[in-house]
């Protein structure tokens, strides 16, 4: 039984690995912002402290702190950012010419993973390993509800933000005094469905309608609503439905999109939450697993 669970926890150690390596993927784009926001945080956190003990409101004190980082440290920063950026980039581009003698980095990380595995053959006995005899049912049915809701999810924030187009256009309508707001608001729920173009298809030849026909001001009013309001509201609504069912952080899912976006084009909308529900399902399965060889 011990040696079933070692082959289970190298299995979903796998899993795993192949998983936080798509999440790496997803926050790649994010990973410089979030690491020098950590340091400001910590930096600046006992100057924070000062103020907020001077300034009773929260988001007053949050304002001021953020405002005298940015005069204290970003602008400088930028100078010096530039500097590094063109000296990383030239040591960037040394090591990708030695990895290209080598045949790139996939080829590279094969082999690594290869001799990762050739390690573990010493310990466990990987020619016997079988999905079904290590993976519980119960552990395979948990990784396709994990994936499921995820992308049950993604079909409720689609239809979430389809609805919540249509009625943000169909009001900016009414409110201008143009035909037929609520057929507008349906034909806008609908474009919302395709991507890149979305809603915009509808509320952007209406606004240029309105300034050919010397309605600017209406026309502008409805530019403004439709990318600051319209528009934007894919932004809000998606991540919150998608965090409601998913049962994941709305930042967290936010962050997934975008990375997704960025990593895989517009089927990131999707794999994105997928990738990381998968990633949590199976690194809780892992730690259930190495927590019960543990007290076994």
């Amino acid at each position: 039984m011990e040696r079933k669970q070692v082959a289970t926890a190298f299995f979903l150690l796998f899993l795993a690995a192949i998983a936080l390596y798509f999440c790496f993927l997803i926050i790649r784009p994010f990973l410089s912002p979030i690491f020098l926001a950590v340091m400001l945080a910590i930096v600046f956190y006992p100057i924070h402290t000062r103020i907020q003990a001077r300034i009773r409101k929260p988001n007053a004190a949050a304002l001021l702190s953020t405002v005298l980082v940015i005069l204290v440290f970003v602008a400088p920063a930028i100078g010096l950012g530039i500097v590094i950026s063109r000296e990383t980039r030239t040591l960037y581009q040394l090591l990708n010419e030695r990895s290209t003698e080598q045949g790139g980095w996939n080829p590279y990380v094969m082999h690594a993973m290869d001799r990762v595995v050739q390690w573990a053959g010493q310990y466990v006995d990987l020619s016997n390993l079988d999905l079904r005899g290590t993976a519980l049912r119960c552990q395979v049915e948990r990784l396709f509800t994990g994936v499921s809701n995820s992308i049950v999810a993604n079909v409720y924030g689609v239809l979430a933000v389809g609805a919540a187009q249509g009625a943000l256009t169909a009001l900016g309508f009414w409110v201008l005094g143009l035909h037929s707001p609520v057929l507008w608001g349906l034909v806008t729920a609908l474009f919302s469905l395709v991507p890149i173009v979305g809603s915009s298809a509808v509320w952007v030849p209406a606004a240029i309608i309105l300034a050919v026909s010397g309605h600017w001001i209406r026309a502008l009013i409805l530019l403004g609503w439709g990318a600051g309001v319209v528009a934007q509201s894919d932004n809000v609504i998606r991540p919150y439905v998608i965090s409601q069912r998913a049962n994941l952080s709305t930042l967290v899912v936010f962050f997934a999109l975008l990375g997704g976006v960025k990593a895989f084009g517009v089927l990131g909308l999707f794999i994105g939450p997928v990738a990381l529900s998968f990633t949590l399902v199976v690194l809780q399965m892992l730690r259930e697993t190495i927590l019960g060889h543990s007290a076994s």
